[in-house]
């Protein structure tokens, strides 16, 4: 046997026997959708300064939400602003 103590389980495999006959099962989910964005984070993703964007937030144009003492950018503002906007 040699010292395999994996008793036939895939070393890729999310199963793994533990002591005791206990067997112990991992999954990786994939990723929640980015719902929103501190000022760090979207200015970082979308590459802008922060005078920019807190420009945007005052002038209406990137909409926020305060949580705590937070501010947020929702995700789908945050997407809005690239769109073309329509003409009038």
């Amino acid at each position: 046997m040699g010292g395999n103590s994996n008793h036939g389980v895939a070393a890729h495999s999310p199963w793994q026997l533990q002591s005791h006959g206990v067997v112990k099962v991992t999954f990786t989910l994939p990723p929640l959708p980015r719902r929103a964005y501190t000022v760090k984070e979207f200015k970082e993703a979308y590459r802008l300064s922060h005078t920019y964007v807190y420009e945007l937030i005052k002038d209406g144009r990137l909409p926020d939400v305060k949580v705590g003492g937070r501010r947020l950018i929702p995700a789908d503002a945050a997407e809005a602003l690239l769109r073309p906007k329509e003409p009038a």
